[in-house]
């Protein structure tokens, strides 16, 4: 196997195996089309931490494309329960996570193209807000509320006038 070189925006160079790095199309197209040496792909908007954990994931995920490509059988059933469950392994990893390291990780899930890793944190980020009421959300998320009465009236208002009540 050959080793890819990775660089977090501090400069740490984290090496990894080619097909590990081939489930990012975009370390895939890089390492295909615009490399002619083996300097390190450089992540600047992703910390060492955070690439560390992306690859971690990367690394458990790396036989699932191959699996995926053996099952040539569509099972509706199955597409569905993906859409809304989450598999053991990746549970767990997204919950041993911090909220901090949560939006950390979906942001490089996003910036580095690893849409497994960025379905896993969306989920985990919509379980957090599903049910919760808007200060609920906003307690969770740490975020304060910008809006002052008298615009939370008008949109209260508004609302009643969309819903015909």
């Amino acid at each position: 196997m050959v080793k890819v070189r990775l660089g977090s925006k501090e400069g740490h160079i984290i090496e990894v195996d080619d097909d590990v790095a081939f489930l990012s199309p975009l370390m895939k197209n890089i390492l295909q089309n615009c490399r002619e040496d083996d300097s390190p792909i450089p992540f600047a908007e992703v910390s060492k931490t955070i690439l560390e954990k992306v690859i971690e994931w990367m690394n458990h995920h790396r036989n699932d494309l191959k699996d995926a490509e053996e099952d040539d059988e569509f099972d509706c059933k199955q597409t569905q329960s993906r859409l809304t469950e989450m598999d053991p392994w990746d549970e767990k990893f997204i919950n041993a996570v911090d909220l901090e390291t949560l939006f950390d990780l979906a942001d490089a899930a996003n910036y580095m193209m690893v849409a497994g890793l960025a379905e896993v944190c969306c989920k985990k980020i919509a379980s957090m807000i599903k049910g919760k009421s808007a200060d609920d959300i906003r307690t969770t998320f740490r975020e304060k509320n910008d809006i002052d009465q008298e615009q939370l009236e008008t949109i209260k208002q508004e609302n009643i006038l969309l819903r015909g009540e």
